[in-house]
């Protein structure tokens, strides 16, 4: 059984960009367990626990929904937490993704094609509202915030990187030696 999701994966480059961004945020001794640069990704959809026959339904469920969408072009941009500044104790520490402009919407249409193509399934939608972000680090417990919400500040905005998402891909939760990884299980190029 393989705990699963749908992603889009970063390219080197960024992914290196993002981990000395995570360097610096290390630096203030948060409670912070940091996502290593090779995991970093943007989930498009958590499905969950999955045996081997499902693979072969999500194969043409994600195949469709990716050639539905062309290429995205994006950009890493901006650093927060979840839950927003303000709103409780941050358990997440995230970059943003946008679109480049003339392509707002595609990255959304993406995502309602995926929960579509699921709930047609039997898979429940996610209620959660989508905002498309890149996980850099998660919360282990309870501590003073501030040092690292001030750390933050200077890269609310910062844009880190541009690449073309051009494959959707399902991945395969493997807690191994060397801690947490994701394994591709299937790639669907986007565009068909």
């Amino acid at each position: 059984m393989a705990r699963a999701f749908v992603a889009l994966a970063l390219p080197a480059k960024l992914r290196q960009r993002l981990s000395e961004e995570t360097d610096r945020l290390r630096l203030v001794g948060a409670p912070v367990s940091w996502v290593r640069p090779e995991n970093f990704h943007v989930t498009m959809r958590f499905i969950g626990d999955l045996v081997d026959e499902e693979l072969l339904v999500l194969d043409g469920l994600l195949r469709g929904a990716a050639s539905a969408s062309p290429p995205l072009p994006l950009t890493a941009r901006g650093l927060s937490t979840f839950p927003e500044s303000g709103s409780g104790p941050p358990r997440v520490v995230w970059c943003g993704i946008a679109e480049d402009a003339g392509n707002e919407g595609n990255l959304q249409e993406l995502r309602n094609g995926i929960q579509e193509a699921l709930r047609g399934q039997g898979y429940r939608a996610e209620k959660a509202r989508f905002q498309p972000h890149i996980t850099l680090g998660r919360v282990r417990s309870a501590f003073d915030a501030e040092p690292l919400l001030e750390r933050i500040g200077p890269a609310i905005r910062r844009p880190f990187g541009t690449f073309v998402a051009r494959e959707l891909i399902l991945y395969e939760s493997v807690t191994g030696n060397q801690g947490l990884a994701y394994e591709p299980l299937q790639r669907f190029p986007l565009g068909g």
